[in-house]
């Protein structure tokens, strides 16, 4: 993504990917996920964050979130990328969880691996491929 452009989070979407009948905990989220964003430089820096709660996994939720990483500073050092770019990412970090109901769950399931799959409905001018052309 741009830096310089404000990213729209339209809306999210926790799937359970292979574990079609999974339920979120009784008390709690399904998902808390917290989402660096880093330059697409040498050194990564930080260039803003935010964090999207999730209550049950196979449901939209309409977010409507608008992100400016343009606002975080110091800004990132962008030296030698072409033509005044400022392309970022957006990673999901390590500290938000994943958690769910396990009472009653079917034997089937016990033992086997899980890894649930975040969809995201964005609004942006445009996305860098990786030859930083904006597409």
């Amino acid at each position: 993504f741009e830096r310089k452009n404000i990213l729209k989070i339209k809306r999210i979407m926790v799937e359970s990917n292979g574990a079609a009948c999974l339920r979120a905990p009784l008390k709690g989220f399904a998902a808390v996920m917290k989402f660096n964003l880093k330059a697409v430089t040498p050194l990564e820096e930080a260039t803003g964050g935010f964090q999207i709660d999730v209550t049950e996994y196979n449901k939209w939720y309409d977010v409507n979130t608008f992100v400016r990483p343009f606002q975080t500073q110091p800004a990132p050092d962008y030296t030698g990328v072409p033509d005044g770019k400022e392309p970022y990412k957006v990673a999901i970090s390590n500290q938000g969880y994943f958690s769910y109901d396990g009472y009653n769950l079917s034997a089937d399931y016990v033992g086997q691996e899980w890894a649930p799959r975040v969809l995201m409905e964005l609004d942006t001018p445009g996305v860098y491929n990786t030859s930083l052309v904006l597409i």
